[in-house]
């Protein structure tokens, strides 16, 4: 056992995807796509969320919170997606690294508005 991680828990397969940004014919970056930065298994926890208006649209996230090995290089400009579910993508909201401890806690949503 990682002090703080029970590795028996890890058990979402989850990949994490980084922006990668390009510039278009005046200059301007447009991030067009998304690369793989690493995948890795780690303990889910849905937490519940409340709905909330985004502009004059209504929206219902779905809230998610993993704990997996540390790792520094996650940012909360990454994605993530569930192996099983490649199509489903969580955005993160927060990364808390505790690298005494040996893990990294990621809070992220899910919009129903896409």
């Amino acid at each position: 056992m990682i002090s703080g991680l029970n590795v028996g828990r890890l058990d979402a397969k989850i990949t994490f995807q980084q922006p990668v940004s390009t510039r278009d014919s005046i200059g301007q970056d447009n991030t067009t796509s998304w690369t793989v930065y690493k995948t890795t298994y780690a303990q889910r926890v849905r937490k519940p969320a409340a709905e909330r208006y985004e502009g004059s649209q209504q929206v219902a996230p779905s809230v998610a919170e993993y704990k997996l090995r540390h790792d520094a290089g996650i940012t909360a400009t990454m994605r993530l997606f569930e192996v099983q579910q490649p199509t489903v993508y969580f955005y993160i909201r927060d990364v808390q690294h505790n690298r005494r401890e040996g893990f990294t806690i990621i809070t992220t949503e899910r919009r129903d508005n896409g």
